[in-house]
């Protein structure tokens, strides 16, 4: 049972990243985009 949790955590965490990721991209500020960076690591390590 644990293991499917952890499995379901990470795809759900890896779909969420490269969604974000792929907007990230599209902007050209490169401070807004490292900035918006940190912001998603710090998010996604809250959601874990």
């Amino acid at each position: 049972m644990e293991e499917e949790l952890i499995f379901v955590k990470t795809a759900d965490y890896k779909k969420s990243v490269y969604s974000v990721e792929n907007i990230i991209k599209d902007w050209s500020n490169e401070e807004e985009n490292l900035d918006a960076s940190c912001k998603r690591k710090y998010l996604s390590l809250k959601d874990i």
